[in-house]
Parts: C-alpha cells; structure tokens; sequence
C-alpha cells in the first residue's frame, strides 16, 4: 500500500486545525457562561417573536427571536447565551477558512499553503479572543448570530469568486442578506462585498458568472428586505441616536481608542504588520489582486468605526465592532504569518515555536481582553433572586404585573407572562403611589425596588401584602413582593364569633362585619370586639383598621375612632385566650340609629392556607360583592364537560343576583352598574341561561346571604386554551345595586 502524498496531507490537516481552533473557541467561551441574569435586551428576546417582534430597539430582526424563544422555554437565559456562544465558535471557524483562502493567494516567501494555515489560525484565535466578539458570543442577543452569518457568507464568497462555483456564490449572496435581517448593521457590508466581489471577478475572470450568482440575487434580496422593513431599520437607527444623545465617545479619536481597548495591542500590532506586509507583497510582485485584498481587509476592518465616527455616536459602539472585528482578524493574521512563516519552513522545531507564539498571543489577548468584558457584562442588576421570588408568589396562572422599574418588568415577562406591564408605573413618585394605581387597575402583583421606604413581612399598604423581599447580588436593591391582599367577610353575631387572625395566609385580611341588625331585623347589641388568640406572636396598629360607619350598607359614614396600639399587640403565650381590641368612639351610641363596625387585620409572617377551595372533579370560583370586600379575582381550570360550582356571597337574604359569562372581561356599563364582562355572543347568551349549561344563573339569596351555581363546560373543541370570565349583578328589587369581582376560568 502507498503512503498518503504529501498534498493530501496538507488538505487534510487545516480541517481538523480549525475544528480544535473553534472548539477551543466554544470552549472558553463557557467558562462563567452564568455570570449574571438576564439583561433587558436578553430577556425581550425570549419572548418578542410571540408579540410580533415590533420593538424599535433593533427594528425588525428575523432569526434569533425565533431561536430565543425555544432556547429560553428550554433552559432559560444560559441556554440562550450557550447557543450564541456556539455562534462565537462558528465565527472563528469561518474566518479560520476565510483567512486561508486569502492567505494562499498572499504566499509569503512562495509558501502559499503554509501561509494560509498560519494567516488562518491567528485569525480565528485573535477572532476568538478579542473582546468584542468574546462579548457577543456570551450575550443572548442578535449579535453574534449575525457576525457568524456574515463570516460565512464572506467565507462562501472568497471560495465562490475563485472556483466559479454557482452554488457557493449564491451561498454567500443568501447568507449576506440573512445576515443584514438578523442585525441591520450588516447592511454596511452589502456594497462593500459588492465592490469585492466584482473587483476578484474581473482578476479571475469570471465577472459574469459573479454578476449572475452573487451580485444579481444579493441585489435583489437586499431590496425585497429594505422594502419590507425599511421602517423598522430607520426606526432602530432614530433610537440608537436617541439613546446616544448627549454621550460621549463618538469622535474617531474616541472610537480608535475604544477599539484598541476592545481588541488588544497584540491584535492592533499584527494588524499593522498585516497591512504592510500584504501591500510590500503585492509591490514587490506586482500583483493588483493582493493589493485589493489588503485594501478590502482594511476597509471592512475600519468601516464600523468610520460609521459611528461619521454618526458621532458611541452608542452599541463595543457589539458592533464585532463586525469589524472579523476582517481585521484576517489582517492581522496574515501578519503573523508573515512574521512567522519562514521560522516554520525550518521544520518541526519551527512549527512548535509557531504554535508557542500564536498560543501566547492568544492567552494574552484573552486574559487583557477579559478585564474588559467583565465590566461590560455585570453593569446591570442581577435580577435573578427577584424574578425566582416572584414566581413563587400566588397568583395563578397569568397574573397582571407592575414592576417599579422598567428593566425589571422586562426581565419577569418571560417567567410571569404576558400580564407584565412594561410601561408603567415606575415614573411614579412613591411606592405608595405604585400601589395606590395598581389597586386602582385590579393588578396581581407588584415587585421591585422602591427607594422612600422600608417595609416588613405582612405590612399591608393600599391593599397590597408584603410577602417577600430579597436584596440583588452586587447591587444590593431591596426588592419587595407586594400581593394584592385576599379578603375575607365574616359576619359576627357576638364576640365569640369574631375568628383569630393566625389562621389566614399572608395575603389575606379578614374583615369582621358587626351588621346593625341580624336576618330576622332585631337590633345586635354590640358588646365586646377581640380576638381568640390560637398561636403567638405581635401585633401592631399598622396592620389593624377598624373602620365604624354610622347607617346601614348603603348609606354609612365613616365615624372617627381612637384605636388604642398597646390592646392591638398580643404577648407571648397568650394562645387561647380572648383578648379584646379597645377604642374610643367620638360619639355616643344611642342604640337608635344603626351602628356598623368593620375591623381587618392581616398575618404579620407567611403560612399556608387556602383562599378558593378547590377538588378535583369540581374547582370552586366564589363571586363576592365589591362592597363587600371581595377575594382578588379567582383563577381555576377546568376541562371540557366539567362542572363548575359558583358561589354568590352578598351579606343579605332576598336580594336578586343575575350570573354572566363572557369571553373577556373588558368592563360595561349594565343596568346603571359596571361589571367587568365584555360584550361578546358567550354574553348574550348566559344573558338567556339555561340548564345544563347555565345552573341557577338567576336567582334569590338564601337567609345566610349566599347563593349556589353551577356552569358545565360544553364539549366545544375550539373552546381549549380560552378563558371564561363569570361575574353576577345583585339587584334589590328591580333595581342593580352592585356587580361582583370577575373571576376567569381556563378550558385546559
């Protein structure tokens, strides 16, 4: 058997050379993938291919939105980061073949395929660990997708050129154009490949094959893209002028320095030697083609920093170098194979000593390039233990959201879903302001920093409960959970009647209702109000409000009262024990004219308990009166031809109620009253119920205020993953005096 000939070798070898450079890549790129939560950017994209993908941060981009979304749902943002770091490692593959192709033609010293395996292996480590495209690769953004689809398409374009191959060149013109729609900072290089690509035509010749194959389809496709999205691109390039306004960093003097920054002196000086060394090459031959390449190389080097220069804008300035980053690894590479290749014609001691310095090289650049990257990559809060805390908060299934800061809400919307308010309230003053209008707009859950208060576990403050706080790594916010509160309405007869605080969850305030007169229209003497202590701990005035209204429901006026704080706080070892709550009233009663006393109190510390009852065969919802202090609106599932039990509480025997379903729960005005149930055909027709469907839509309160109702699910196909909204009107007489909370349940 013959051995292998000495060229099969060589076109053997730079394959696997290239696959270590690039696992190597992928690799490093690993290390601490996990160093901070999501960024703001990070955390839209796992979830702006589901709205539309409308955003003008970046206008619109096709490919990674798509990608994010599967990445996130499956591991979060480190998946994410994992998949562009393999991106990263593709790059530098890329540029590895790239810097070959070129660095054949160059041939330093006549040695055209040891140029090119060095011009391509220093370009894919420096590719690899300069700062910019480390940066990228570890950032779950549209960034490196993009650099990657642009390396390839230009590695498909220095081969298509040269072998005339049709298919290669029409590679490079889809791959081009996909590039531009995933990151439109791409769009610069469309011309710029153009004018490449017809310039080698004309060397090799082959200008019309180019023409036909690569410039033609790239023409063409670049224009369908502008014309489709040429809005969001201009979009994107008024916000980034926006957000730079009045920085600084924009002048070229500021970008060079920027960009020796972000790239290493190493890299900087092998650029240099990579420029001259190409066009003395190209002198001393004679050879236009080399010149074009080094011209080429150098442009495509210098054009994100000519860009922003000429837009005085720095803004992105550490990404979109990336781009630059590419070609000028190329460059640089074919430096240091000019440095390099006449000490690896020596042999193997050569190509050791070659590999010594291209590995020093590399561990330099990276360790350098890293103490600019860490800064880059912690600026942001770490919200990570606030979005863990809000997702354990009960709420239930797609829960209506404010965040006191806007990258917070932006970062919780792929963990709590669509219910997150992205736009408001965090230009409100104070926390009490936050929680004043997110009562005002029925919302679920309130989480973030706030920065005029300090709260405690069980405060409650404008109906909201705090039920967690956490502090951010590094940063050290105070971040709180605020749960909209759950109330409860008991009606006591006598003082033995009032229950104990320490059986409710932290989320729940129970409301003691000591009506002026029982069901049978006897006056109630009120003679002591307190608590049946059944556990221990302290209480204080800030989490008791004892409200007294002079009239009945309809009509009560608030009476002033004086609470005594010292009665309000239950010692030590007080479990079993009746301890009375004393306040003075401003007034005297006189036992003619109805007295109504309401007193609520929330759990100071979290427990376990349940506000909606719920079995499996049969989940409850329970509708309560507004005025009647209501349970947040309740959230269950159910499946097709299940029963559903509903219960109306009103407080009074005899009043009429009327029960509604709709397909959502937009508020209308009915009868005079407002009830959140939209105006669709489900509305209509539970607005005729009848049975088995609808079971005691219509109806009286029983003695004890109550009513019971059922809803079947019907067996409907279409009705799977929509949510069905109930809410009832209360009617004394012929007359609506009151609409429930709406509560939704979801056809699994």
């Amino acid at each position: 058997m013959s051995s292998p000939s000495p060229s099969a070798t060589r076109s053997r070898s730079p394959i696997g050379l290239a696959i270590g450079v690039g696992a190597a890549a992928f690799a490093l790129r690993l290390i601490g993938i996990d160093y901070n939560g999501p960024f703001t950017d990070e955390s839209y994209y796992a979830y702006a291919a589901e709205d539309g993908n409308v955003d003008n941060i970046i206008g619109e981009a096709y490919l990674w939105p798509l990608l994010a979304g599967v990445t996130h749902g499956l591991g979060g943002v480190v998946a994410s980061r994992v998949v562009t770091a393999l991106f990263g490692a593709a790059t530098c593959v890329f540029v590895f073949w790239a810097a070959r192709a070129i660095g054949r033609r160059v041939a330093f010293d006549g040695e055209a395929e040891r140029t090119g395996t060095l011009a391509g292996t220093a370009a894919a480590v420096l590719c690899a660990t300069a700062g910019s495209t480390f940066y990228i690769s570890r950032f779950a953004t549209y960034d490196a997708p993009a650099v990657m689809l642009l390396a390839a398409g230009f590695c498909a374009l220095a081969y298509g050129v040269e072998s005339g191959a049709r298919g290669t060149l029409l590679l490079a013109a889809a791959l081009a154009v996909l590039s531009a729609m995933t990151r439109y900072m791409a769009i610069l290089y469309l011309p710029v490949g153009i004018a490449y690509a017809i310039g080698r035509a004309l060397v090799v010749g082959r200008p019309v094959r180019v023409l036909l194959w690569f410039v033609a389809p790239l023409t063409v496709l670049a224009a369908g893209y502008w014309a489709f999205a040429h809005g969001h691109i201009r979009a994107a390039i008024a916000h980034a002028e926006r957000a730079d306004a009045g920085k600084v960093g924009g002048t070229l003097a500021q970008l060079t320095r920027s960009t020796h920054q972000l790239v290493g002196t190493a890299f900087s000086a092998l650029l240099l030697v990579g420029f001259v060394a190409v066009l003395v090459r190209a002198v001393r031959r004679r050879s236009l083609p080399i010149a074009l390449d080094a011209g080429f190389l150098l442009c495509a080097a210098a054009l994100v920093v000519v860009h922003h220069a000429y837009r005085e804008s720095g803004f992105s300035f550490h990404k979109n170098l990336a781009t630059g980053i590419v070609f000028g690894a190329m460059l640089a590479g074919l430096g240091f194979a000019a440095l390099t290749v006449r000490i690896v014609a020596r042999g193997r001691g050569g190509v050791v000593a070659a590999a010594a310095v291209v590995l020093i090289v590399g561990v330099t650049t990276f360790v350098g390039q890293r103490r600019v990257t860490a800064g880059h990559e912690r600026y942001w809060p770490d919200y990570r233990p606030v979005i863990a805390m809000a997702a354990a908060a009960n709420v239930g299934p797609e829960p209506k959201v404010f965040a006191t800061r806007g990258d917070l809400a932006v970062a919780l919307r792929p963990a709590l879903g669509r219910g997150v308010d992205q736009a408001f309230p965090w230009f409100l003053p104070t926390p009490m302001h936050v929680l004043r209008t997110a009562g005002e707009q029925n919302v679920d859950l309130v989480v973030g920093p706030v920065f005029s208060r300090r709260f405690a576990l069980g405060d409650v403050v404008h109906g909201y409960a705090v039920t967690g706080m956490c502090d951010t790594p590094r940063t050290k916010l105070r971040c709180y959970r605020f749960e909209r509160a759950r109330r409860r309405v008991v009606v006591a007869r006598d003082a033995a009647d009032v229950p104990t605080p320490f059986g409710a969850a932290a989320t729940d305030r129970t409301v003691v209702v000591v009506p002026a007169r029982d069901v049978s229209g006897a006056p109630v003497r009120i003679t002591q109000i307190g608590v049946r202590v059944s556990g221990t701990g302290e209480w204080s005035a800030e989490r008791f409000r004892i409200r007294l209204a002079h009239g009945d429901e309809a009509g009560a006026r608030d009476v002033p009262i004086t609470v005594f704080d010292d009665a309000l706080r239950v010692a030590a070892g007080a479990a079993g024990r009746w301890v009375p709550l004393r306040f003075a009233v401003a007034f005297g009663h006189d036992g003619v004219q109805p007295l109504r006393i309401e007193i609520e109190y929330a759990r100071a510390a979290p427990s376990v308990a349940l506000a909606i009852e719920s079995r499996v065969g049969e989940p409850r919802l329970a509708l309560r009166l507004d005025h009647a202090f209501l349970l947040r609106p309740a959230r269950v599932s159910a499946s097709r031809g299940e029963r559903v039990a509903l219960h109306v509480a009103t407080g009074r025997a005899g009043l009429g109620y009327r029960i509604g379903a709709a397909l959502s729960s937009a508020p209308r005005d009915v009868a005079g009253v407002t009830i959140g149930l939209g105006d669709d055909p489900l509305a209509r027709a539970s607005a005729t119920p009848t049975p088995p469907t609808y079971e005691n839509f219509v109806g009286f309160t029983k003695p004890d205020g109550r009513a019971d109702a059922a809803f079947t699910v019907p067996d409907v196909p279409s009705l799977e993953g929509a949510t069905i909204y109930f809410a009832a009107l209360v009617f004394d007489g012929d007359r609506a005096i009151a609409a429930t909370n709406t509560c939704a349940l979801r056809i699994e």
